[in-house]
Protein backbone atom coordinates (compact mmCIF):
# COMPACT_ATOMS: atom_id res chain seq x y z
CA UNK A 1 0.00 0.00 0.00
CA UNK A 2 2.99 2.12 0.73
CA UNK A 3 4.70 1.66 -2.40
CA UNK A 4 1.66 2.32 -4.49
CA UNK A 5 1.10 5.49 -2.82
CA UNK A 6 4.87 6.67 -3.01
CA UNK A 7 4.76 5.78 -6.65
CA UNK A 8 1.60 7.38 -7.21
CA UNK A 9 2.72 10.66 -5.15
CA UNK A 10 5.88 10.50 -7.48
CA UNK A 11 4.21 10.46 -10.83
CA UNK A 12 2.27 13.27 -9.59
CA UNK A 13 5.18 15.30 -8.80
CA UNK A 14 6.46 14.12 -12.24
CA UNK A 15 3.43 15.48 -14.08
CA UNK A 16 3.37 18.83 -12.08
CA UNK A 17 6.91 19.62 -13.37
CA UNK A 18 6.40 18.94 -16.66
CA UNK A 19 2.83 20.79 -16.59
CA UNK A 20 4.57 23.71 -15.06
CA UNK A 21 7.42 23.67 -17.78
CA UNK A 22 4.92 23.82 -20.55
CA UNK A 23 2.75 26.54 -18.62
CA UNK A 24 5.86 28.69 -18.52
CA UNK A 25 6.37 28.00 -22.34
CA UNK A 26 2.54 28.72 -22.96
CA UNK A 27 2.53 31.92 -20.86
CA UNK A 28 6.07 33.42 -22.52
CA UNK A 29 4.12 32.28 -26.10
CA UNK A 30 0.72 34.08 -24.89
CA UNK A 31 -1.15 30.78 -26.28
CA UNK A 32 -3.49 31.48 -23.08
CA UNK A 33 -6.42 28.58 -24.59
CA UNK A 34 -3.56 26.51 -24.11
CA UNK A 35 -2.46 28.01 -20.89
CA UNK A 36 -5.90 28.00 -19.69
CA UNK A 37 -6.00 24.22 -20.17
CA UNK A 38 -2.53 23.48 -18.50
CA UNK A 39 -3.28 25.71 -15.72
CA UNK A 40 -6.47 24.24 -14.42
CA UNK A 41 -4.03 21.23 -14.11
CA UNK A 42 -1.24 22.56 -12.36
CA UNK A 43 -3.34 23.43 -9.55
CA UNK A 44 -5.52 20.32 -9.47
CA UNK A 45 -1.88 18.76 -9.62
CA UNK A 46 -0.01 21.54 -6.91
CA UNK A 47 -3.60 20.69 -4.89
CA UNK A 48 -2.42 17.55 -3.96
CA UNK A 49 1.07 18.70 -2.45
CA UNK A 50 -0.04 21.46 0.01
CA UNK A 51 0.55 18.83 3.14
CA UNK A 52 4.07 18.27 1.64
CA UNK A 53 5.26 21.90 1.91
CA UNK A 54 8.13 21.09 4.67
CA UNK A 55 10.06 18.95 2.18
CA UNK A 56 11.97 22.05 -0.16
CA UNK A 57 11.73 20.76 -3.59
CA UNK A 58 7.96 20.62 -3.49
CA UNK A 59 8.12 23.93 -1.70
CA UNK A 60 10.13 25.45 -4.74
CA UNK A 61 7.23 23.83 -7.08
CA UNK A 62 4.57 25.75 -5.01
CA UNK A 63 6.48 28.59 -5.52
CA UNK A 64 6.99 28.51 -8.70
CA UNK A 65 3.08 27.66 -9.65
CA UNK A 66 2.46 30.92 -7.70
CA UNK A 67 4.59 33.13 -9.93
CA UNK A 68 3.03 31.71 -12.93
CA UNK A 69 -0.28 32.06 -12.33
CA UNK A 70 0.45 35.94 -10.36
CA UNK A 71 2.43 36.40 -13.95
CA UNK A 72 -0.30 35.05 -16.15
CA UNK A 73 -2.83 37.02 -13.76
CA UNK A 74 -0.70 40.14 -14.93
CA UNK A 75 -0.18 39.83 -18.56
CA UNK A 76 -4.06 38.77 -19.02
CA UNK A 77 -5.37 42.11 -17.64
CA UNK A 78 -2.53 43.83 -19.91
CA UNK A 79 -3.90 42.09 -22.98
CA UNK A 80 -7.47 43.25 -21.61
CA UNK A 81 -6.36 46.70 -21.50
CA UNK A 82 -4.22 47.25 -24.71
CA UNK A 83 -6.59 45.68 -26.85
CA UNK A 84 -10.25 45.75 -25.52
CA UNK A 85 -11.72 48.64 -28.72
CA UNK A 86 -15.51 49.11 -29.24
CA UNK A 87 -14.43 46.83 -32.40
CA UNK A 88 -12.25 43.94 -32.29
CA UNK A 89 -10.53 42.25 -35.36
CA UNK A 90 -10.75 38.47 -35.44
CA UNK A 91 -7.71 38.02 -34.22
CA UNK A 92 -7.54 40.34 -31.20
CA UNK A 93 -11.23 38.75 -30.72
CA UNK A 94 -10.07 35.18 -30.61
CA UNK A 95 -6.93 36.15 -27.98
CA UNK A 96 -9.17 37.77 -25.62
CA UNK A 97 -11.60 35.13 -25.87
CA UNK A 98 -8.79 32.43 -24.95
CA UNK A 99 -7.44 35.26 -22.31
CA UNK A 100 -11.20 34.92 -20.59
CA UNK A 101 -10.74 31.01 -20.17
CA UNK A 102 -7.28 32.07 -18.36
CA UNK A 103 -9.60 34.32 -16.49
CA UNK A 104 -12.07 31.99 -15.49
CA UNK A 105 -9.34 29.42 -14.14
CA UNK A 106 -7.47 31.93 -12.18
CA UNK A 107 -10.55 32.38 -9.71
CA UNK A 108 -13.44 34.73 -9.06
CA UNK A 109 -11.34 37.45 -7.05
CA UNK A 110 -9.86 37.56 -11.07
CA UNK A 111 -13.51 37.73 -12.86
CA UNK A 112 -14.26 40.40 -10.67
CA UNK A 113 -11.37 42.28 -10.85
CA UNK A 114 -11.72 42.14 -14.71
CA UNK A 115 -15.26 43.02 -14.58
CA UNK A 116 -14.91 46.29 -12.48
CA UNK A 117 -11.72 47.19 -14.61
CA UNK A 118 -14.27 47.31 -17.96
CA UNK A 119 -17.30 48.17 -16.03
CA UNK A 120 -15.16 51.61 -14.96
CA UNK A 121 -13.22 52.01 -18.48
CA UNK A 122 -16.60 52.20 -20.10
CA UNK A 123 -18.57 54.78 -17.67
CA UNK A 124 -15.47 56.78 -17.46
CA UNK A 125 -17.25 59.45 -20.38
CA UNK A 126 -20.47 58.87 -18.47
CA UNK A 127 -18.71 59.64 -14.82
CA UNK A 128 -17.03 62.88 -16.64
CA UNK A 129 -20.18 63.95 -18.21
CA UNK A 130 -22.33 63.61 -15.38
CA UNK A 131 -20.29 64.24 -12.10
CA UNK A 132 -22.31 65.05 -8.83
CA UNK A 133 -19.55 68.32 -8.73
CA UNK A 134 -20.97 69.43 -11.60
CA UNK A 135 -24.74 70.15 -10.36
CA UNK A 136 -26.24 71.53 -13.57
CA UNK A 137 -26.05 67.95 -15.54
CA UNK A 138 -26.09 65.75 -12.59
CA UNK A 139 -29.68 67.45 -11.46
CA UNK A 140 -32.77 65.58 -11.77
CA UNK A 141 -33.20 68.06 -15.09
CA UNK A 142 -30.15 66.64 -16.46
CA UNK A 143 -32.08 63.18 -16.80
CA UNK A 144 -33.28 63.67 -20.60
CA UNK A 145 -29.58 64.40 -21.59
CA UNK A 146 -28.73 61.22 -19.51
CA UNK A 147 -31.34 59.08 -21.32
CA UNK A 148 -29.42 60.40 -24.83
CA UNK A 149 -26.13 59.27 -23.94
CA UNK A 150 -27.36 56.25 -22.68
CA UNK A 151 -29.00 55.46 -25.91
CA UNK A 152 -26.05 56.57 -27.62
CA UNK A 153 -24.08 54.12 -26.10
CA UNK A 154 -25.85 51.37 -26.45
CA UNK A 155 -25.82 51.61 -29.99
Amino acid sequence: KNLTQTITVLRRLNMLETALDQLEDMTKERAYREAANLLEAVLQLASNFETFKAVPRICELLSSVRAVRSQLQVQVMEEFKLHIAPVLQGQVQSMLADAALVVTVLGPAVVTKLVLWFCAQELSEYDSLFDPAKAAKASLDGVERRYVWLRKWLR
